[in-house]
């Protein structure tokens, strides 16, 4: 009986980041990196070719006000993207919507950067800024007739979706969302 992997990435202060992989009943410490500065957020949201693995993490910090991408397993600095301004990156998200990769990065203040991710280089392009509300915002996928959507849980909650290769945004009707998980169960199918 094959099990399946189940990868880790975790903060533990200090700087300190750690990418383990859970198989088998075992878990393993991959990688361990240092960084220069507190981790905000992050995200290993398997995107690309095999859903059930992923090959890059998406990490927000703290005092260079940045987003990296670090490739998986060896937690190797792919790229740094500069946020610029004062405002602290709260949600990380790596995401694909029909069948492009994206990072969306969410800021303290209620806006949202969206950047188009290269699978293959890491770099990120297309950045654009929308303002989904005045306060954090956390992020989170699910899907909803097999395809994805993110639900932007903050005091405007709104769900991200694509239509003909372009992000749109919808509010949903509910005064502050803290946060969001996605279910799926025979009493309630997706349809």
């Amino acid at each position: 009986m094959l099990s399946t992997l189940v990868l880790v990435l975790l903060a533990t202060g200090g700087g300190h980041l750690v990418y383990l992989e859970i198989g088998d009943g075992i878990l393993t410490e991959v990688k361990h990196a240092q960084l220069e500065y507190e981790v905000s957020c992050l995200d290993i949201n398997p995107i690309g070719e095999n859903p059930n693995y992923s090959q890059l993490a998406a990490v927000g910090m703290w005092t260079d006000i940045s987003v990296r991408i670090f490739s998986i397993p060896d937690l190797n600095l792919v790229t740094k993207e500069n946020l610029g301004g004062e405002i602290i990156p709260r949600s990380v998200l790596l995401c694909s919507f029909e069948v492009i990769p994206y990072l969306l990065c969410a800021l303290g203040d209620g806006h949202l950067l969206n950047f188009l991710l290269n699978m293959s280089t890491g770099e990120l392009t297309d950045r654009k800024k929308v303002s989904l509300g005045t306060q954090p915002i956390t992020l989170r996928t699910f899907s909803s007739k097999n395809t994805t959507h993110v639900f932007a849980a903050s005091d405007r909650p709104t769900v991200i979706y694509s239509s003909n290769k372009k992000l749109l945004y919808s509010n949903v009707n509910l005064k502050e969302v803290s946060h969001m998980c996605p279910f799926n169960s025979a009493a309630f199918p997706d349809r």
